[in-house]
């Protein structure tokens, strides 16, 4: 554990979740880093939410085929991934109702570890299905984003801090009250 004085000359760099999530925590999120890394004049890492679910979902849980780290979107929609077990993406980050063609990333005799906070969600609709492992407290902290993103600042993997926006997925949709 680190024990020296805090100095902001001693920041590289600022890592944040960048979505999916909410909108309106994502923008908060977004806008601080944008306003500490214009100030320090240091880079900005984006990571992917499910990208961290992921990547400490592989550490707790390693022998499983494939990852699918999920949010639940409200309604019958999440956000979701699709990961194998070498960290490759299977599925790109998007929005999904829960149809016959979600059900249709299951039918394979491969194992799937399932988990967020759409996991409930998702099990119910599956009828727990047989080759997936649920993991309804799933749980995953600042730490996990360290860890990649120190990955990625060796790579010097950042975003243009002036033109960065976080990952929606959907666009903003807000609904009025009708007179």
């Amino acid at each position: 554990m680190w024990k020296g004085k805090f100095r902001a000359k001693n920041i590289n760099a600022i890592a944040l979740a960048f979505g999916p999530g909410s909108y309106t925590g994502l923008r908060i999120g977004v806008s601080i880093a944008k306003g500490i890394s214009y100030t320090l004049d240091i880079p900005i890492i984006a990571i992917s939410t499910l990208e961290i679910m992921n990547y400490k979902a592989l550490e707790l849980y390693p022998k499983t085929d494939f990852y699918l780290p999920n949010i639940d979107a409200r309604r019958d929609e999440i956000y979701f991934s699709l990961y194998d077990d070498k960290k490759n993406i299977e599925i790109n980050e998007q929005p999904k109702i829960l149809d016959k063609s979600f059900k249709k990333i299951f039918e394979t005799e491969k194992t799937f570890t399932i988990f967020g906070n759409a996991t409930e969600k998702i099990k119910l609709f599956l009828e727990e299905n047989k080759n997936s492992t649920y993991i309804i407290d799933f749980e995953y902290n600042a730490t996990n984003i360290g860890q990649l993103a120190h990955q990625l600042f060796i790579e010097k993997t950042f975003v243009d801090t002036a033109y960065f926006e976080p990952n929606y997925i959907k666009p903003f949709f807000l609904h009025t009250k009708k007179a």
